[in-house]
């Protein structure tokens, strides 16, 4: 069952690189819970990984995608000084004009001009795979080629592999700005990625900026902290895993559960613990614990104001979900109580089975060193605050008719700014009605 790996951009190779980074060191871990009866299974890399042959490195399942070079032979600098693994040859896609941070450039201008070389480059990969069963492509919201570039190739993708499963991994910029037309870029992006994508998993980089300087202690956050965590957290959810059935799972089972309606697509992913590495030794760490963290953080606080007593148990935010997937890996898992997940703890729609709820799949693997670690991945009104936020700054740079002509010169014109305001402002109102 392999994936295939899309790298858009300056955000989504960074990421990227840390996210294979991750799976070559989790699989080669040594640890007490090596003798497992999954441990086959989940020592194989062949869902990421080509098959290597004796003597040589495993050759990461990706497609890396820039309008710029610098970042690219950065990462494949890194991955070859690492000696652990490596990207394929020819795999790359680069050019040397960059998007500008112009969503419209990077869709139409740069999408009109190689969205066909790189489906080829992704069709190669492909056909390395002996089970094909979806894409992740990773970018930022935010910027030019990835948002732009790579919601293109996203919806060629879909177009041209109807029936493989596609799931985006991506970045909500700083809500107080890192490109001053950033909040157009994601209403555009988000437009057309929904409907291209089965689903689309979501990271705030205000959220994982504050895991780091609070929960980890970094006191000078930088982009490659904020990678670790993001790429830690897709690490917990990809990784094989089972069903409490015995049943590994896959990207489809991901989809079956989460991808329950076509109008609801955005997941939020939570982990507990984050902590410092240099902390590991010291911790320990025991189930009931991780749940009631995990649903404090998940449940009880507005996710972007870490260390707001606001909302407390006794007096909680009034948060519905569709459907929760719980993610257990470490020792002892199959025994860990997750009642706290369940209703009345949690609540979720009236319209959706009570079966369909929650799900749970372990790993007995403990993940990165990490003894314990719980991750949920939810699909609810979570996506709320960023979402109102980026359309309502979004709305009014339109209504002031602020940069359009940046936009304009490549023929994207103000109606079409307009269907993707209302495809967008669907999906909140749609989320909000979760509330009814």
């Amino acid at each position: 069952m392999s994936v295939v790996v899309c790298q858009f951009g300056q955000c989504g190779n960074q990421l990227a690189f840390e996210f294979f980074n991750g799976i070559y060191y989790d699989i080669n871990h040594k640890n007490s819970s090596s003798r497992i009866r999954s441990n086959f299974s989940y020592k194989s890399s062949h869902r990421f990984f080509r098959d290597a042959n004796e003597g040589q490195l495993p050759v990461a399942r990706a497609v890396m995608v820039d309008t710029e070079p610098k970042v690219i032979r950065e990462v494949q600098r890194r991955s070859s000084k690492g000696g652990m693994w490596k990207y394929p040859d020819g795999a790359t896609f680069m050019r040397r004009e960059g998007a500008a941070n112009n969503w419209a450039k990077g869709y139409l201008k740069h999408g009109e001009e190689a969205t066909e070389t790189i489906l080829n480059l992704i069709r190669q990969e492909v056909e390395s795979c002996d089970w094909l069963t979806g894409f992740v492509p990773i970018m930022s919201l935010a910027g030019g080629t990835g948002s732009g570039l790579g919601a293109r190739v996203v919806v060629g993708i879909r177009d041209s592999y109807p029936r493989a499963s596609i799931i985006p991994q991506v970045i909500w910029p700083y809500l107080d700005g890192e490109v001053t037309i950033q909040s157009y870029n994601c209403v555009l992006s988000l437009s057309h990625l929904v409907d291209a994508s089965d689903l689309v998993v979501t990271f705030e980089n205000d959220i994982l900026h504050r895991i780091c300087n609070r929960q980890m202690a970094i006191k000078n956050v930088s982009f490659n902290d904020i990678n670790a965590v993001a790429a830690r957290q897709m690490l917990c959810l990809m990784q094989p895993s089972e069903t409490f059935e015995g049943t590994e799972t896959n990207l489809a089972d991901l989809l079956a559960h989460l991808a329950g309606h076509p109008q609801y697509k955005l997941c939020q992913l939570n982990s507990v613990p984050e902590e410092p590495v240099s902390s590991l030794p010291y911790c320990s760490t025991t189930w009931p614990a991780l749940f009631r963290s995990l649903r404090r953080t998940v449940v009880f606080k507005h996710p972007t104001n870490e260390g707001t007593d606001q909302f407390t148990e006794e007096c909680p935010r009034k948060v519905k979900f569709l459907s929760n997937l719980l993610i257990l890996r470490g020792k002892e898992a199959l025994a860990a109580d997750k009642s706290l997940f369940q209703e009345p703890q949690v609540e979720y729609v009236s319209w959706i089975p009570p079966a369909a709820h929650l799900k749970v799949w372990y790993n007995q693997q403990p993940i990165q060193g990490r003894d314990k670690t719980a991750l949920l991945c939810s699909n609810g009104m979570g996506c709320i605050p960023v979402l109102d936020a980026t359309v309502s700054k979004a709305w009014t740079m339109f209504t002031a008719k602020a940069y359009l002509h940046h936009y304009n010169q490549y023929g994207f014109t103000n109606e079409d700014f307009v269907n993707s305001f209302i495809k967008v402002e669907q999906i909140l109102a749609s989320y909000r009605s979760l509330n009814c």
